[in-house]
């Protein structure tokens, strides 16, 4: 299960053949679907931090592949009320803004292996010293040096980094190290009501409301947490950070998020985007006050 899903992560985190800027792209990823959400957590265009995006990609459209018709995904807010002319209107606000739109999109929900199954960090940046068989060379420098190695240049690649948090339960509390045995996902957050993964918004509220143990591990270069028997990998502003910074330093083509609506956009446990933020600083070497 670890091997799969840390494959999918990491082959959705490096997009190849993209053209190429002096000082790189950093790419601001917005699901239309997030403006459904209830009350403040409701994620409109107008709230897109265009100030820290080189690139805003619009998630997303479908063809009918007859005719090739453009099919909104979601029509009452992309026509209705006018959610593709907003996105245009960006470029008001930043008129460096690049705007895109991604065709089916697809989403993947991996079933639990109760076979093979341990907590493990959900893109290490480097392999771990006690690295389980099943998760070995899948770590975020592991894949962009084989991309490298195989003709790929480094300006034509683009690393992406989620925003948010794996999550598991473990068989026993008392083992929650990483690759401890686990015997199910982690419970669905409020918001996202989904039991493989957690929005970092949701988890840093989880983390503020209540007591848990945190934890960083030093060759992933990631945090991870547990309380009880639940456990969750997730991404925090020094590891964003850090891998933008290793993507500066590869020469990389740019980064980008998964996605900004997983982001703290509200503000809720402190300042708002603080993962795109260190995802902008990490890259382009410069914060904006």
């Amino acid at each position: 299960m670890a091997r799969t899903v840390l494959c999918l992560v990491l082959l959705l985190a490096i997009g190849v053949c993209v053209e190429s800027s002096p000082e790189g792209r950093v790419e601001c990823i917005y699901s239309s679907s997030n403006q459904k959400r209830p009350g403040t957590y409701s994620l409109q265009i107008e709230d897109i931090p265009t100030e820290y995006c080189t690139h805003v990609i619009y998630d997303h459209i479908t063809f009918e592949h007859s005719s090739m018709t453009i099919i909104p995904s979601n029509p009452e807010y992309d026509v209705v009320q006018n959610g593709w002319v907003k996105f245009i209107d960006l470029k008001k606000t930043n008129p460096k803004l690049k705007l895109l739109i991604v065709a089916d999109s697809v989403s993947l929900i991996p079933a639990f292996d109760s076979s093979n199954s341990h907590t493990y960090l959900m893109a290490p940046l480097n392999n771990s010293t006690f690295e389980a068989s099943d998760v070995q060379d899948v770590s975020i420098t592991h894949s962009v040096q084989k991309w490298l190695k195989n003709g790929c240049p480094a300006n034509k690649m683009i690393l992406g980094v989620r925003f948010t948090g794996t999550t598991f339960t473990l068989e026993d509390p008392a083992n929650n190290g990483v690759y401890a045995p686990v015997n199910d996902y982690g419970n669905p957050c409020p918001v996202t009501g989904i039991p493989t993964y957690c929005a970092y918004f949701e988890l840093c509220q989880k983390f503020n409301e209540t007591e848990w143990t945190f934890k960083w591990d030093e060759d992933g270069a990631c945090p991870y947490a547990f309380q009880g028997d639940q456990w969750v990998s997730y991404e925090n502003a020094v590891s964003v950070e850090q891998k933008a910074s290793f993507a500066k330093t590869k020469g990389l083509g740019g980064v980008f998020s998964v996605h900004i609506g997983y982001d703290d956009y509200r503000g809720i446990c402190g300042e708002k985007y603080p993962l795109i933020k260190a995802l902008w600083k990490g890259f382009r070497a410069k914060s904006i006050q």
